[in-house]
């Protein structure tokens, strides 16, 4: 919030669950007022104590575009 002129500079939420022991989805919502609308998800699998695979992807509103496409190994 800009206190100087009363409106909202930038909007941002996101929400996490685990759904089971090993696997954990995320989504989030970003707003920059003429800049980015965006929304974004993940999800991460804990295939073994050691190894956990995840994705994500973040998709622009504005630009209709997918700004983020994303995979990834953990050990």
């Amino acid at each position: 919030l800009d206190p100087n002129r009363g409106t909202v500079t930038a909007f941002d939420v996101s929400a996490s669950g685990r759904i089971t022991d090993d696997l954990t989805v995320t989504g989030s919502y970003r707003d920059v007022p003429g800049l980015v609308q965006a929304v974004s998800w993940s999800v991460d699998w804990q295939v073994t104590p050691a190894w956990t695979f995840g994705v994500a992807q973040q998709y622009d509103f504005l630009s209709e575009d997918f700004l983020a496409h994303r995979a990834r190994v953990l050990r």
